[in-house]
Parts: structure tokens; C-alpha cells; sequence
């Protein structure tokens, strides 16, 4: 898929023009129908914002003959939502769903007593079903992913399986283009960090949607932000100069890499909550004594807001180089490298031309030092 600035201006000016995308309403009805033991007690509406996922709207409701109604107001067209209902025995059931404008009915029943879960019973909405698919897919994936290497209790998928399971879900989301919790499910996807091409992935995506979702706000600012991902990762590729870029050392002085012109150096993102990057430090440590005496210098990028705990990280592990930080939770730098996982390592050379990116040859750093040689 070919992205050109000029669409992306016309996409914000449409954000602009049309007010309706930020500041619309939409009204909605929810009738349900429940088990008769459910008779007499309260049910709690809480409305959540889709992106952050904290409550925005509470309502409650005496269910009677077996029925409850809710009628509002929401600023999108779905909303996700969490009915929670006590029973005589104080007991509470909670039921996941997703709110739709318009007209919503819903027929519930106990799908896990022990838990306590609620589930609908066909037929339900669009955004229900697709809602249900992608829950189905991610539980089947994972479970399948666990029976196949014996793992017993908790576990995360690996960044490879990941991956794949994120293909599963966009496949998805393409196949229901036309439906806004589409929409707001591209968006949460889009915030994974996965494997080289993964944005091209959410883009192609994005394009099956349908015009109105793609010109709305939130579309326009997945684009957006994909589009200067990919910009990002392509200008910090293997060949290409190393931007300038200033920060903040760890006494509080200005470090530009700048200073480093004519000199082989590393420019390591970290952060000391990051354990991968704590596995791989003692291999970073060994090259910088192996070879700084031949002019090579490590700029150690800790992004984090934690200042006492980077002082702590860097005393304990006796780092003598070059420790910078924007000191915040995120880095408006190691966006501009297209860096989205810790760690990533760069090798820059004398001339100041990148010879060596981690996440584009080789994330497990096992041949850095062929480069390191390069460089100097």
C-alpha cells in the first residue's frame, strides 16, 4: 500500500471540517432479558471509554418479569459495556458486551457460575459477534499455543506467535469493515508492539475499512500514526545518517551526538524495568571494554521517569558510559528511530551512517560485534 503525505493532509482537513466526527452523539435503547432468580435486584450499566477502558457513564435498573431497560446518550457508535447484577445471595454475575446506537435487545443467561460470568444467547448484534469472534480466536490461539508446550499456569505468548495471532484477528476486523467496533478493535491492535512490517499490516487494514470510518477522528489517527512509524523505521535503517537528537545526562548536563562526530559508537534503548534489556547488558558491557581503548562509545538511552531508580541501575551495574534520558514514561526520540520494543541497538560509524540495527538483522544482538569491527 503506497501512503502519501498529501492524503494525510486531506484526511486532517477533513478532521477539521467536520466537527461531527468529535463532538457527535448518539442515543441508544438497551432491553434485556434475564434468568427469573435475577428478579427484584438491581442491574448496574457501566459505559466505558473504548480507548483507555475506565468507566464514563454509570446507570442501574430494578430488573422486573425477568426485564431491564436503559436509554442514554454516547459519543460513539459502540461502547463497550459490563452489566453486573447481584443476586438474593449478594452474589454478583458480570456480562461483557458491547453497546450499539440505536435499538440494543439482549437475551442473558448464566454461562459459568463459578465465575459468576453472564453470556448472551443468539442472536445478538454485529459488534457482539465480532466481539465474541475475536475473544474466541485469541482464547483458542492461546490455549492451543499451551496444550502444545505443556505450559502449566500463566504464561505470554512470544513475540512470534504474537504476531501470528495478530494477523488472525486483523483477518477479522477486514472481514467486518463496515462496523465501528472494527474500528475501535484496529486501534487496540495497532497498539502492539510486533514484528518488522507489523504497521503495513494495521495499514492494510485500515484501507478495507469503510470511507466513514477511515475519515473519521479516530481513524485518521491510526493513519496518522502508522503512517510516521513506518516513516520512522525506514529513515533509521541500515545505510542511512543518524539524526541529531539532544538529552538530559544523568547529573542533568545536555548530551548531543553531536559531540560524537568522527567517532564509532552504540546507541542502546533501554529502561530499567525491561528485563530483556537486563539479559543482554552483560554483552553490551563486554564490547565496550573490548573496544573502547579503540575509540568506541555507548550512549545508554533509559526510557524512564523513574530518576531514582535509573541512578540505582546505573551504580549497581557500574556503567562508565554515556547514560542519557528524556526522564518520561515514553520517548518522543526512540519514536523518531521507529524503536516500539526494548531493547533496540544501533551502530553508527565514524561518518555517522548507521551500520547496524538490532531490530532490523538481528534482536538478539549475537553478531553485534561484527559491526562494532565495522564501525571502527
Amino acid at each position: 500500500m503506497k501512503i502519501s503525505i498529501g492524503k494525510i493532509q486531506t484526511l486532517t482537513v477533513l478532521l477539521i471540517l467536520n466537527p461531527f466526527f468529535l463532538v457527535a452523539q448518539y442515543s441508544y435503547i438497551l432491553k434485556g432479558n434475564v434468568p427469573k432468580e435475577f428478579n427484584n435486584n438491581w442491574i448496574i450499566l457501566n459505559v466505558k471509554d473504548n480507548i483507555r477502558r475506565y468507566i464514563e457513564k454509570t446507570d442501574s435498573t430494578v430488573i422486573k418479569n425477568n426485564d431491564f431497560f436503559f436509554s442514554g446518550i454516547m459519543d460513539q457508535p459502540n461502547k463497550n459495556i459490563t452489566l453486573l447484577i447481584k443476586n438474593k445471595s449478594k452474589e454478583i454475575y458480570t456480562c461483557e458486551l458491547v453497546l450499539d446506537s440505536g435499538f440494543n435487545k439482549f437475551k442473558i443467561e448464566i454461562n459459568d457460575t463459578l465465575y459468576h460470568k453472564l453470556g448472551l444467547i443468539k442472536p445478538f448484534s454485529v459488534s457482539n459477534e465480532l466481539n465474541l469472534k475475536l475473544d474466541s480466536l485469541k482464547l483458542t490461539f492461546n490455549r492451543n499455543y499451551q496444550l502444545k508446550n505443556h505450559i502449566k499456569g500463566s504464561f505470554s505468548l512470544p513475540l512470534n506467535e504474537s504476531h501470528q495471532l495478530n494477523i488472525l484477528l486483523l483477518n477479522l476486523i477486514k472481514s467486518n469493515s463496515s462496523n465501528f467496533f472494527s474500528l475501535i478493535s484496529l486501534y487496540k491492535l495497532s497498539k502492539y508492539v510486533s514484528m518488522t512490517g507489523y504497521e503495513n499490516l494495521i495499514l492494510d487494514a485500515y484501507a478495507c475499512l469503510s470511507e466513514d470510518l477511515k475519515k473519521s477522528a479516530l481513524g485518521i489517527s491510526i493513519y496518522q500514526s502508522k503512517f510516521k512509524s513506518i516513516t520512522a523505521t525506514e529513515g533509521s535503517k541500515i545505510g542511512n545518517k543518524i539524526p541529531n537528537f539532544e538529552l538530559t545526562t544523568l547529573k542533568g548536563d545536555k548530551f548531543n551526538n553531536k559531540v560524537l562526530e568522527g567517532s564509532p559508537y552504540i546507541i542502546a534503548f533501554s529502561a530499567t524495568w525491561c528485563l530483556p534489556c537486563q539479559k543482554q547488558l552483560p554483552k553490551l558491557i563486554e564490547m565496550y571494554n573490548k573496544y573502547k581503548e579503540k575509540g568506541l562509545k555507548v550512549v545508554y538511552f533509559n526510557i524512564d521517569d523513574n530518576l531514582a531508580a535509573w541512578k540505582k541501575y546505573i551504580s549497581l551495574h557500574q556503567l562508565t558510559w554515556i547514560n542519557v534520558s528524556e526522564r518520561t514514561k515514553g520517548s518522543k526520540i526512540a519514536d523518531s528511530f521507529g524503536v516500539y520494543g526494548l531493547p533496540t541497538y544501533f551502530v553508527i560509524n565514524k561518518n555517522g551512517v548507521i551500520v547496524y540495527n538490532s531490530d532490523q538483522i538481528d534482536a538478539n544482538i549475537k553478531n553485534i560485534e561484527k559491526y562494532i569491527r565495522q564501525a571502527l
